[in-house]
């Protein structure tokens, strides 16, 4: 059983938890509230939390710990976060930080739903690899096995770049008479040397 009392200003909890044959030794901490109903409650929630993780494993922990969990456990990692992936993690947690680890498959359907339409495929998936990240260091550091998400559609990393047409006939006009043929003819008979490859000094010859 475990047991509160005041040391300083606040509520300290300690003792043990037996069920069967397995104890759980609960170290003495800080409750965090100096108002004993507040120390009773948090008293609580951690008998059932770990009643629940001895009954049911370590993954009972994914029922008790919460997506807004994850975020802040992995914004608080060592070397922090990039600001892109702060700014997702607080949309993440705005729409489905109470959600439990448990449900973080079907939090994140939701929430793909709910905010993600209208985004490109390969902005939801950067969306989906954050999340999934703060599922993953939050797993490691618990020990135990992280949520799946389910997939979306496929994303190309490959960058497919062309010019505007005003941007190519720019470009053709700033070539010097002599070579303004080629660059026409790369242009429009699709050969892989970039125009940009055959800008030669004034006087030369074109190859």
């Amino acid at each position: 059983m475990l047991h509160i009392r005041r040391r300083g200003k606040n509520f300290h909890i300690r003792g043990t938890i037996r069920i069967g044959r397995e104890t759980r030794i609960v170290k003495e901490h800080s409750c965090g509230t100096d108002r004993r109903d507040h120390a009773e409650a948090y008293r609580s929630k951690l008998e059932a939390e770990i009643r629940h993780e001895i009954l049911h494993g370590p993954g009972g922990r994914t029922h008790s710990l919460t997506i807004a969990d994850a975020g802040l456990r992995y914004i608080s990692r060592p070397g922090g976060v990039q600001s892109y992936d702060l700014w997702r993690l607080n949309r993440i947690n705005e729409a489905i930080g109470d959600r439990t680890i448990a449900q973080a498959a079907e939090a994140w359907s939701a929430y793909k739903r709910t905010y993600c339409g209208g985004l490109s495929p390969a902005t939801v998936q950067r969306h989906r690899a954050t999340f999934l990240a703060s599922l993953n260091y939050l797993a490691r550091e618990e020990g135990f096995d992280p949520p799946r998400l389910p997939r979306g559609d496929r994303v190309s990393n490959k960058r497919v770049r062309f010019l505007s047409p005003e941007q190519a006939e720019r470009l053709i006009d700033a070539y010097a008479d002599h070579v303004r043929p080629i660059a026409i003819t790369l242009r429009w008979q699709g050969l892989t040397i970039r125009c940009s490859l055959l800008r030669l000094r004034p006087g030369s010859r074109a190859p």
